[in-house]
């Protein structure tokens, strides 16, 4: 049963409905499956649900190619859509601020967490490869739900 919740913090119980009548066969109890399915900014309305703020609060992954004082240059793969899929692309550079007391020991090859553009843990190659593999998964089962149930921007 989906909760009622029409309060300041919570789905709507239109969007509730909306979202129960296109759960996919196989939901993730992941942060990056309620990212795409629910989709960022749908449960407090902060910010616009864009597939660029669900790229943002997605954790990704980011592999470090350069430290230069306290900003990092990371190989990452951002989010994009074709058509109404999500999928994750190719890889682009991007340059960071860190936080050496976040990450201390960070160098070039390090795997680095992402969540709002912040660099924000360090990952060990099991941990890498999990991230992966559950966004992987959370991409599929939010695909197989996506089409008619909202448009992406």
């Amino acid at each position: 049963m989906v909760a009622r919740d029409t309060g300041r913090w919570g789905l709507s119980e239109q969007a509730a409905w909306r979202l129960q009548e296109h759960l996919p066969a196989h939901p993730l109890p992941h942060h990056a499956f309620h990212v795409f399915f629910v989709g960022v900014g749908e449960v407090t309305g902060h910010v616009p649900t864009t597939v660029g703020n669900m790229g943002s609060c997605r954790i990704a992954r980011g592999e470090v190619v350069g430290v230069e004082g306290t900003a990092l240059t990371l190989r990452v793969r951002p989010l994009e859509h074709q058509g109404d899929r999500l999928l994750i692309g190719a890889e682009v550079l991007r340059h960071l601020p860190y936080d050496s007391a976040i990450l201390p020991g960070v160098r070039p090859g390090s795997q680095v967490a992402l969540h709002w553009d912040h660099p924000a843990m360090l990952l060990d190659p099991e941990q890498a490869e999990a991230l992966d593999r559950c966004t992987e998964l959370s991409l599929r089962a939010a695909n197989d739900a996506l089409p008619g149930l909202r448009a992406l921007g």
